[in-house]
């Protein structure tokens, strides 16, 4: 209430006026007082100065930090009467804002004031003092009562002989009209004050409510229009499946009656050129007769044909006279190789079988180690040393013992030449 914050006020203004009287107390200075201390104030640098003043500004308003107090003295031109009046009519810069004091005015939001700092010598400095105690006292006054005007704060400072105490106890416990009017006056602006703040907040909590509603409404549109998007594009998708499905098939469906039409042509024309070669003729070169495919066999290396009787009996007769090793084509202009395994397709088995015997034996001939059984009718092959010549035939109804190197009866007792002289004799 009100009272209430009346009550708080004056109670922490009699704890600052406590705190304070520690301090010793301007007071007004005397002429001769005055006439002394200028040969010292003299001698005094201008940063002593501005140390002193900052210093005295921070004792009279001690809320006032000393950044913010060179801040006002420096835009006063280093006027403390002024600063004060500065710092007392805008009390809320004073507490709130921290200004760097090193800064440059117009980096602070001001604009830099054309002066320099006061000077330590001239009249208008001995004018300054004499004025400045009853400012700092004034000043003191108004910072601990805030609820009483400049001008009563000086009328009881005059009428105390300028003493801040007396004033400040005389005017706590004074109860007149001008003081309850102010208190009044006071009472009814905060009154205002609170209900204005109360009908700023009604209305900042009906806009809020009214943005939450439209806030939800807009999500409430957004997610319908999100739900239907994604119910489209869920549709248009099934569509696109499908429509490629379906191409696909037709695709697979076209490309397998291609693949079958394209089978069963080349199977069709392969039956037809079987027929066609069946049907056809063609002319032995050994015995000229015309003769139908299958009665012709192709050379691989040259392609000359001939029927298979001429060509049987032209190997037979090749083999029978030693030249199995190296048989060829019968075309006088070609003698190009025939290969073992067209020799196995020529002939028939009882003749291959001689074919292989003959190369085996024409193979062993021309390895040194081989020896044949030298007894009739075995004609067993057999590999020897000739460091151990005594061989045994390793056919079984043979048996028979023989040397490696002179082919005769084996002689164990005798070399191969004693065993000559022993038959001759």
């Amino acid at each position: 209430s009100p009272s209430a914050d009346m009550e708080s006020t004056q109670v922490a203004s009699t704890r600052e006026l406590q705190s304070v009287e520690d301090q010793p107390l301007p007071t007004a200075p005397t002429a001769p007082q005055e006439t002394q201390e200028e040969p010292q104030e003299d001698e005094l640098s201008p940063n002593t100065h501005s140390s002193s003043s900052i210093t005295q500004v921070t004792a009279l308003l001690p809320s006032v930090s000393p950044d913010r107090a060179k801040q006002a003295l420096e835009s006063k031109c280093w006027n403390v009467e002024a600063a004060l009046g500065h710092l007392l009519d805008d009390p809320g810069n004073s507490s709130t804002q921290e200004v760097n004091a090193n800064d440059p005015p117009d980096k602070r939001g001001e604009e830099p004031p054309i002066c320099r700092a006061p000077s330590p010598k001239g009249k208008g400095k001995q004018e300054e003092k004499e004025e400045n105690p009853r400012h700092t006292a004034l000043a003191h006054v108004t910072s601990l009562l805030p609820y009483v005007s400049t001008e009563r704060a000086r009328r009881f400072l005059d009428a105390n002989a300028w003493d801040v105490e007396t004033t400040v106890a005389q005017l706590l416990d004074e109860g007149d009209s001008g003081t309850s009017d102010t208190k009044l006056a006071h009472q009814i602006e905060e009154q205002d004050a609170l209900q204005e703040k109360e009908r700023k907040a009604q209305r900042l909590r009906e806009e809020e409510e009214s943005q939450r509603a439209l806030m939800a409404l807009l999500e409430r549109e957004f997610e319908e229009k999100r739900r239907v998007r994604e119910e489209n594009e869920r549709k248009a998708q099934e569509g696109i499946s499908k429509f490629l499905e379906e191409e696909r098939r037709a695709r697979e469906e076209k490309a397998q009656q291609a693949e079958e039409a394209t089978i069963a042509f080349l199977k069709e024309e392969k039956e037809q050129r079987d027929r066609e070669l069946q049907l056809r003729t063609y002319p032995c070169c050994i015995c000229f007769t015309e003769k139908i495919i299958g009665e012709i066999y192709i050379i691989d290396e040259c392609e000359h044909r001939f029927c298979t009787e001429c060509l049987e009996e032209y190997l037979k007769a090749e083999i029978q006279e030693g030249h199995g090793d190296r048989l060829q084509c019968p075309q006088p202009a070609c003698r190009k190789p025939i290969g073992y395994y067209e020799v196995k397709q020529i002939l028939k088995p009882e003749d291959f079988e001689r074919y292989e015997k003959f190369l085996l034996s024409r193979h062993l001939e021309g390895d040194p180690s081989v020896r044949w059984c030298p007894r009739p009718n075995c004609g067993n092959a057999m590999i020897g040393n000739a460091s151990r010549p005594m061989i045994i035939c390793t056919n079984d109804k043979c048996r028979y013992t023989f040397c490696f190197n002179c082919k005769e009866e084996w002689h164990a007792d005798a070399t191969c030449e004693e065993y000559q002289r022993w038959k001759i004799e």
